[in-house]
This record gives structure tokens, C-alpha cells and sequence, in this order.
């Protein structure tokens, strides 16, 4: 899948990147992280998202933020419906995921001390 973005559209979801992601505390000890997700589906060929704009990681998968609820800047549908439509398709066929499956997107820049 690596390298299936079109430049245009990497550029696109990069100047959205630089605006629309929030910060992300659950890093503070250490990074620095800003972060954008959504919640995805795919049925009879369409793109459907979530409004949820929260997760709660298990403590098991992740001693450091897990438990606790994290919230997060929503990526927009337009980007999903644009720039990102193709490869959240490729990204179901090329794993099989069967329609009405839920799928995690998310935008990350973590800045590194």
C-alpha cells in the first residue's frame, strides 16, 4: 500500500495537516504529538465516518494512556471523500475487509526532542 498516495493529493492532506490537527497530551512524557482521527467504514462501495472523535485504549495495549479517554481533532469528510477515498479502498481490498468493518484513520506529526 506504501507509496499509493497520488503527490497531489500527499500535498493536500499535508496542508490540512498543518491546520487541523490537535495537540495531543496523552505524549507530553515523551513527545510532543498532534494528532487528527476518524472513523471509518466502507458499504457497497462508499466511505462513511463517524462523528466519534474518541477512543479509550485498553490499559493492556498500552500501559502509558490506556484507560484513559482520548480525545482527538475529527478529520474532515472532505478529505476522506477526496483525497483519502481511494486508499482507504485500497486498503480494504488489499486486506479483505468485509463491508461495515470499522477502521481507525488517523493523521500524526510527533516532533521528536
Amino acid at each position: 500500500i506504501a507509496g499509493r498516495i497520488a503527490a497531489g493529493d500527499l500535498r493536500d492532506i499535508q496542508e490540512y495537516s498543518d491546520s487541523h490537527l490537535g495537540y495531543d497530551a496523552t505524549s507530553d512524557t515523551f513527545c510532543r504529538r498532534m494528532k487528527a482521527i476518524a472513523f471509518v467504514f466502507v458499504l457497497h462501495g462508499q466511505v462513511y465516518s463517524l462523528e466519534q472523535d474518541h477512543f479509550e485504549q485498553n490499559t493492556a495495549y498500552n500501559d502509558l494512556s490506556g484507560g484513559m479517554l482520548r480525545k482527538y481533532e475529527k478529520i474532515h469528510d472532505s478529505i476522506l471523500q477526496k483525497q483519502l477515498r481511494s486508499t482507504v479502498f485500497d486498503f480494504v481490498e488489499h486486506f479483505k475487509i468485509p463491508d461495515m468493518s470499522l477502521m481507525l484513520v488517523q493523521f500524526q506529526r510527533s516532533e521528536i526532542p
